[in-house]
């Protein structure tokens, strides 16, 4: 850990550090609430962040085998990142749909994604739109964690009112989720599929699968330290026609969408039909065989009006540059998930 400070402190002469003997220096440790020796403080003017063994070593899976793995590097830059931001970022889980619950502690929930957002400075509640009255203004990013009842009409228009302000969404998906939800996420670039892939060459025994990671600004940091991600039960997503025949209320054509893929099964995967994890599975006659997209980034260029040669051109779209996440699953933030593969926090904090 010194080494990493130390070369922390050459990279920035803002950086300095201090060893702290917790019986030499009690009044330290009660100043900053230390409980548990090996503790870090990171702190910046007033504010101090807490980073404790469990934060910068962790257990990942190297070979096939549980090994526990230092993260000094990034334990120390996610906390001193968290001080400096100059704002708090709000993330807001719609709830009321059994999506992933960012205040459950079971292996289904996603409290430790929460806790671990947290530490990065975050701020997460989970809103009812409809008691809401809305997305909340305050809200810089949205997150809806794979819904398995169906939004009704006054959800899906207020998610639309959020988006065409250009404010960020991240949207999973289930092979359960319902019409509406499926068209709201359809007519912003991506089709749900009603099947589950299977991968049989990097199949997990909860019936999801180790992705291909593709090549993004999002996944880049993974792929450069080989990080393993996986997901759960995870339909296939399609690219939407929907989106690309889009029109405004008074007929004038939508802007353009541009999809990036960020997660693939391989060519060996196929659509299961009829998933029943209990009977085994294999693959029957006209199941559609793989590669799967399973995660897209999406991002919808702005509104314009422009002339030319006396003639005025109005596209529609949101009021800023908008960009969606959409993934084919959500159980790859679950609890369970995020202990077995430790990947999958970074993936969706990257996103």
């Amino acid at each position: 850990i010194e080494f990493v400070l130390q070369d922390f402190g050459r990279k920035n002469s803002k950086v300095t550090y201090e060893i702290v003997d917790v019986q030499e220096d009690p009044g330290l440790v009660k100043q900053y609430n230390v409980q548990q020796p090996f503790t870090i403080v990171a702190v910046a003017g007033t504010k101090n962040r807490h980073i404790r063994p469990d934060d910068y070593v962790s257990q990942q899976y190297v070979g096939g085998r549980p090994q526990m793995v230092p993260q000094y590097e990034e334990a120390l830059t996610t906390a001193m990142r968290s001080l400096v931001r100059q704002k708090t970022w709000k993330i807001v889980f719609t709830s009321g749909h059994q999506e992933k619950d960012p205040w459950d502690d079971s292996q289904t929930g996603a409290g430790l994604l929460r806790e671990g957002l947290e530490k990065e400075g975050f701020t997460v509640v989970a809103t009812n739109l409809i008691l809401a009255g809305g997305v909340p203004a305050d809200c810089d990013l949205l997150v809806v964690a794979g819904p398995k009842d169906d939004f009704i009409e006054k959800e899906v228009a207020y998610v639309e009112t959020y988006l065409m302000q250009g404010k960020p969404a991240f949207l999973m998906g289930e092979r359960e989720s319902g019409t509406r939800y499926r068209e709201l996420v359809s007519r912003w670039g991506a089709d749900l599929g009603t099947t589950t892939v299977i991968d049989p060459q990097r199949l997990l025994r909860t019936g999801g699968f180790m992705p291909d990671i593709e090549p993004h600004r999002i996944t880049r940091a993974l792929s450069e330290s080989k990080r393993q991600v996986a997901l759960g039960t995870t339909t296939p997503l399609m690219r939407s026609p929907a989106a690309g025949n889009r029109t405004d209320t008074n007929g004038n054509r939508f802007a353009a969408y541009s999809i990036y893929p960020l997660l693939k099964s391989s060519s060996a995967a196929w659509a299961e039909t009829d998933l029943d994890l209990g009977k085994g599975i294999s693959h029957d006659a006209g199941e559609q065989r793989g590669p799967f997209e399973a995660a897209l980034a999406i991002t919808v260029w702005p509104a314009k009006s422009e002339e030319k040669d006396g003639k005025k051109t109005v596209t529609a779209g949101p009021a800023k540059e908008l960009n969606i996440a959409v993934f084919g699953d959500s159980d790859f933030i679950s609890n369970w998930y995020l202990g077995e593969i430790p990947g999958n926090r970074d993936l969706f904090v990257n996103t």
